[in-house]
C-alpha cells in the first residue's frame, strides 16, 4: 500500500500538538470542558493582576476551542488587545496562537492560518516563551503537510525540535509528536530509513511519558515504511499489536487504518482469506464511523487484494464504488489512482475500449495534479521567502529589544542628573526674595495650565477608549452574530421547504421578505468581518503581479459578470508591485462588484481598469458607465455604514468602500471619486512605490 494515507492523519495531529487524547464518550467530554471553563472564570474574576487576568483569558481561549471556535477566536482578540496595550509579549504570543488555532478550525486560508503562527513566534522569542515557539513550528508544518510541502514542513519540525533540545531538555508529548511527524514527512520525501528511525524514537518517547495516544496514531505508518522495505513480518508483528492498545483508546481512524495495513500484508503474503476478512472489517469501520476518506482507502485495497486474486468482476465492483465516493468528496489524487485500476481491470477484462476511456481520463487528471505541483512547488519557494523574512523580523525585534535597554539606561542617568540640577536650581532660587512674588504668580498660572491640561487628558482618554472599543466591536460582533445567523438561515429554509405549495400569496411574501433581510445581515456581517481583519491586522507587502489578481477577481466574480453581460477592458498595469496581495484582492474585488452593482437597467456595464506610474506612487482607476453619485455624497461614502439611497441595491452594506479606504491607507495611499450623476464614476487611488512597514 501507498503513504497515501498518511497525510489525511496529520491534520488530526493539529488538534492533538497541545491536548490530552479523549476517553470516554463526547457527551462526558463537554460536561468536563464546561466545568473547566466555569472554573477558569471564577479565578478570573477573583484575578485583580492584568497580567494574571490575560493568561488566563488565553487558558478559556484555548480551552474553548474543542466546542465553540466563535468564543477561541473572541476571547483570544480580547487577549490580544490588552496585551498589545500592556506591552505583555508572553500573551500576545499565546493570544496569536489561539487566533491561529480558531482560524484553522473556521477552514481560513493556510496564509492567514500561518500568519497568525509566525507573529506568535516573533512574540514568543521576545518573551523567551520556548514551548509556543515550538508549538507554533509545529502546527505551521502540519499546514505545510497538508499543503504538500514537505520539505518546508522538515525545515519547521527540525526548528521546532532544537528549540526543545537546547531549551526544554525534558521529554514532553508535543516533542514526542513533533518527531513523529518529521518521520512522515521524512517518508513523503522518500527517505524511508531516516523516517523509520524517526516515527520509533518519536513512539518510544511516547511509551516512555506514559502517553500511549502516540503508539496509537504512528504505529500503522511505521508498519507501512517497512512494508516499503519488504519487512513484511515486522510491520504484521506490529500492527497486531497495536489494535488492541486503538480498542482500549477508543482510537477508531487508527484502527481503521491499521486493518487496511494489515489486509494489505496479509494479500502480499497471499493469505487472500484473512486479506478480505480484514478489508470488510475496516470498510464496516469507516463505514459506521462515517471516516469517508478512510472507506475509500479501504475499498481500494479490496479491489487490489481481488485483482490479485484474478476476481476481476468483484475488483471491478469495489472499484466503482471507490470512484463514485472520491468524486464526490473531490479526492482528486485517490480518484486518479481508482480511475488506473479500473483501466487496468477492464484491460485484464478484455474491455479495451472501456479500458481506453479509464486511461484517457486518467491522463487528464495527472496532466492536472502535475498544473498543482508546480503551484505547490510555487508556493514552498515563496514559503521560504517568508520563513527568510520571518528570520529578519525576530533579530531586528531583538536588536531594537536591546537597543530599548540602552536608552532606558541612559534616560534613567540623565534624569538623575536633571533631578540633581534642579534641586540645586530650586535651593538658588529660594534664596533670591526679591522673585517670590514672581515666583508665586508663575505658579499660579502653572496650575491653571495644569488643570487645563488634566481637563485634555481626560477628554483625550475617553477618546482613545471610544476608539478602542469602535475597533473591537467590529471584530467580535461579527464573529458573536455569527452563530444566530446560522440559525435563523437554517430554520427560515426548513421553514420555506416544510410549508411548500401551502401558504398563500401574502404568506409567500413575507416568507421572501424574511429571506431577503437575512442575506442582507448574512452580507452585512460577512464585510463587517472583512473590515475588522484588515482593520486589526498588519499588511504582508511583498512583490505581487497585479494583473494575476485581478484575473483571479475576475474569475470568481464571473457568474456575475456572464448575468450582468458585463464589458471589462483592461488597460495598462505595472508589472510587479509591493503590496500585500489578498487586500489588492478585495480592493479590486469591491471596486469591481460596486461598478457592476450600481450599473444602469437597461444598457450594457462597461468598466475600465487601468494605471499609470508616478514619482512615488502607482495610480489606478477603475471607471464605469453607471448611475453615477451626487457629489454631496463623494466624502460619505468612504466611512463604514454609508451607502447611495437607491432601492434598487439590496445587497449594499456600506462597508466595502470603508474597507478599501482602511487598505489604502495601510500602503501610504488614498481614494478619491469623479462622478456625474447618470454617466458614470471613476474611483481613484494610489499605492506607494516603496510602503513603509506599519
Amino acid at each position: 500500500m501507498s503513504t497515501n494515507c498518511i497525510m489525511p492523519k496529520k491534520i488530526v495531529i493539529f488538534f492533538l500538538v497541545t491536548a490530552c487524547f479523549l476517553l470516554g464518550t463526547q457527551h462526558s467530554y463537554g460536561q468536563e470542558l464546561i466545568r473547566t471553563i466555569d472554573s477558569l472564570w471564577s479565578v478570573y474574576k477573583s484575578e485583580k493582576s492584568d497580567r494574571e487576568q490575560i493568561s488566563l483569558l488565553n487558558e478559556i481561549s484555548y480551552t474553548y476551542r474543542r466546542v465553540s471556535p466563535d468564543s477561541t477566536m473572541k476571547y483570544a482578540y480580547i487577549a490580544l488587545s490588552r496585551s498589545q496595550r500592556l506591552g505583555d509579549s508572553e500573551g500576545m504570543a499565546i493570544g496569536y496562537k489561539n487566533m491561529g488555532i480558531a482560524h484553522y478550525k473556521f477552514g481560513s486560508p493556510s496564509d492567514t492560518i500561518v500568519f497568525y503562527y509566525n507573529q506568535a513566534i516573533v512574540y514568543a522569542v521576545l518573551s523567551e516563551d520556548y514551548y509556543t515557539q515550538a508549538a507554533c513550528y509545529n502546527n505551521i508544518a502540519l499546514i505545510n503537510i497538508a499543503d504538500l510541502m514537505y520539505n518546508q514542513a522538515i525545515i519547521n519540525l527540525l526548528k521546532g525540535v532544537k528549540i526543545f533540545d537546547i531549551h526544554i531538555k525534558k521529554e514532553n508529548r508535543l516533542k514526542a509528536l513533533m518527531i513523529s511527524n518529521l518521520a512522515g514527512a521524512y517518508i513523503e520525501q522518500g527517505e524511508i530509513e531516516k523516517g523509520i528511525a524517526k516515527y520509533e524514537l518519536g513512539i518510544a518517547m511516547g511509551d516512555r511519558l506514559g502517553e500511549k495516544s502516540i503508539r496509537s496514531i504512528f504505529v500503522d505508518e511505521l508498519a507501512r515504511a517497512k512494508m516499503s522495505l519488504d519487512r513484511l513480518e515486522e510491520a504484521k508483528k506490529d500492527i497486531q499489536q497495536v489494535i488492541p492498545l486503538q480498542n482500549e483508546l477508543a482510537d477508531y481512524e487508527s484502527k481503521v487504518d491499521a486493518l487496511i495495513t494489515l489486509a494489505e500484508i496479509n494479500s502480499r503474503q497471499n493469505d487472500f482469506e484473512l486479506a478480505n476478512k480484514h478489508g470488510q472489517e475496516a470498510l464496516a469501520l469507516a463505514s459506521e464511523r462515517g471516516f469517508i476518506r478512510m472507506r475509500v482507502l479501504t475499498l481500494i485495497q479490496l479491489v487490489r487484494i481481488h485483482k490479485r486474486q484474478n476476481n476481476i468482476k468483484e475488483a471491478i465492483r469495489f472499484a466503482e464504488e471507490a470512484e463514485k465516493a472520491s468524486k464526490a468528496r473531490d479526492y482528486k489524487k485517490l480518484e486518479a489512482e481508482v480511475i488506473y485500476l479500473l483501466s487496468q481491470l477492464y484491460a485484464a477484462q478484455g474491455s479495451f475500449s472501456n479500458a481506453y476511456q479509464y486511461l484517457q481520463e486518467y491522463e487528464t487528471l495527472r496532466k492536472d495534479h502535475t498544473t498543482e505541483s508546480a503551484k505547490r512547488m510555487r508556493a514552498e519557494q515563496e514559503a521560504k521567502y517568508r520563513v527568510r523574512e520571518r528570520e529578519v523580523q525576530i533579530e531586528n525585534l531583538r536588536q531594537q529589544q536591546q537597543s530599548q535597554r540602552e536608552r532606558i539606561r541612559l534616560l534613567l542617568i540623565a534624569s538623575l542628573g536633571f533631578l540633581i540640577l534642579l534641586l540645586i536650581s530650586i535651593y538658588l532660587y529660594l534664596q533670591k526674595s526679591r522673585t517670590t512674588k514672581a515666583l508665586n504668580e508663575k505658579n499660579n498660572a502653572l496650575e491653571l495650565a495644569e488643570r487645563e491640561l488634566n481637563e485634555r487628558n481626560q477628554e483625550l482618554k475617553k477618546y482613545i477608549a471610544s476608539n478602542l472599543e469602535l475597533e473591537n466591536f467590529a471584530h467580535l460582533a461579527s464573529h458573536d452574530l455569527r452563530e444566530p445567523m446560522r440559525t435563523i438561515v437554517s430554520f427560515s429554509q426548513l421553514l420555506e421547504r416544510s410549508t411548500k405549495n401551502k401558504l398563500d400569496t401574502t404568506e409567500q411574501e413575507y416568507l421572501t421578505f424574511v429571506q431577503h433581510g437575512i442575506k442582507r445581515i448574512e452580507s452585512l456581517v460577512n464585510d463587517l468581518l472583512a473590515f475588522s481583519i484588515v482593520n486589526n491586522t498588519k499588511p504582508t507587502v511583498k512583490p505581487i503581479e497585479v494583473k494575476a489578481v485581478i484575473d483571479q477577481v475576475i474569475f470568481d466574480l464571473q457568474k456575475l459578470i456572464v448575468e450582468k453581460k458585463v464589458h471589462l477592458e483592461i488597460n495598462e498595469l505595472p508589472l510587479k508591485m509591493k503590496a500585500d496581495k489578498s487586500r489588492m484582492y478585495q480592493l479590486f474585488q469591491n471596486l469591481i462588484t460596486n461598478a457592476i452593482r450600481y450599473s444602469k437597467k437597461h444598457e450594457t456595464p462597461k468598466i475600465r481598469i487601468g494605471s499609470q506610474i508616478e514619482k512615488t506612487h502607482y495610480h489606478f482607476y477603475v471607471a464605469d458607465n453607471g448611475i453615477g453619485i451626487d457629489p454631496e455624497h463623494y466624502q460619505h461614502i468612504f466611512l463604514l455604514f454609508k451607502t447611495l439611497h437607491n432601492k434598487s441595491i439590496t445587497h449594499s452594506s456600506g462597508i466595502g468602500l470603508a474597507t478599501c479606504k482602511k487598505i489604502l491607507e495601510q500602503h501610504q495611499g488614498k481614494i478619491w471619486l469623479e462622478s456625474t450623476l447618470g454617466q458614470g464614476s471613476t474611483f481613484h487611488f494610489t499605492i506607494a512605490r516603496e510602503p513603509r512597514n506599519n
